[in-house]
C-alpha cells in the first residue's frame, strides 16, 4: 500500500509542477482580466457629466427676459433715430449756448486767466498758499475735481476765501478770486 500512496504523491507533484504559470501565460491572462466594472463606471460617469452640463447650459440659456427688458429692447430699437436727432439737437443747442456765454463774457470785458506768478502783487498777498495735490481731468464735467491743499473741490466750488473753483482743465485749474481770473499748476 505505501507503494501506491507513494505513487499517487508523484503523479500529484507531476502534476502541479504542469501547472507553474510561465511568463507566457502570466501575460495572456493578465491582459484577459480587465475588470468591466471599471468601464461600466468611466462610461456612466461621463453620461452623468454630459447630461448635467447639457441641464445647466440649457437652464441658463432658457430663463425667462422680464418683460420689461423686452419692451426697452423694442423701444430702443425703434426710438433709435429719434435719440440720434435729440442728441444732435442737444450738441447744437449746447454749443450756441457756449458760443453766447463767450460773447457775453467777451463783452463784460472777462480777462483770460493768468499765471498765478503773474498776478497784481497786491492780489497776491490777499492770497492763502495754494497747492493743487492732486487732479483728475474727465470729457464729463461732473466727474473732475482737483485736491488743493488736501480738500477735494468740483468745479463752481468755493476753496474758502473767496476764491472759486471756475474749471478745471487736463493739467491746471482756474481760479477767481475778488473779479481776477488766474490759472493754478499743480507744479
Amino acid at each position: 500500500m505505501s507503494y501506491i500512496l507513494d505513487a499517487l504523491r508523484k503523479s500529484e507533484k507531476e502534476r502541479a509542477l504542469a501547472n507553474i504559470p510561465t511568463l507566457r501565460s502570466v501575460s495572456q491572462n493578465e491582459e484577459k482580466e480587465i475588470p468591466l466594472s471599471w468601464f461600466v463606471y468611466a462610461t456612466t460617469l461621463v453620461i452623468l457629466i454630459t447630461a448635467l452640463s447639457g441641464l445647466w447650459f440649457g437652464m441658463k440659456s432658457t430663463e425667462p427676459v422680464p418683460l420689461v427688458q423686452k419692451q426697452l429692447k423694442n423701444e430702443q430699437v425703434v426710438n433709435t433715430e429719434e435719440k440720434i436727432k435729440f442728441t444732435v439737437e442737444t450738441q447744437n443747442e449746447t454749443e450756441s449756448i457756449v458760443t453766447k456765454q463767450q460773447t457775453n463774457s467777451s463783452a463784460d470785458n472777462t480777462s483770460d486767466p493768468v499765471p498765478l506768478s503773474e498776478l497784481a502783487p497786491s492780489i497776491r498777498a490777499r492770497l492763502p498758499e495754494l497747492t493743487i495735490n492732486a487732479l483728475s481731468y474727465s470729457s464729463n464735467h461732473a466727474k473732475r475735481f482737483a485736491m488743493i491743499n488736501q480738500d477735494i473741490f468740483k468745479e463752481g466750488e468755493d476753496l474758502g476765501s473767496g476764491i472759486i473753483i471756475e474749471e478745471i482743465r487736463k493739467s491746471s485749474v482756474v481760479l477767481s478770486f475778488a473779479g481776477t481770473r488766474f490759472i493754478l499748476r499743480p507744479f
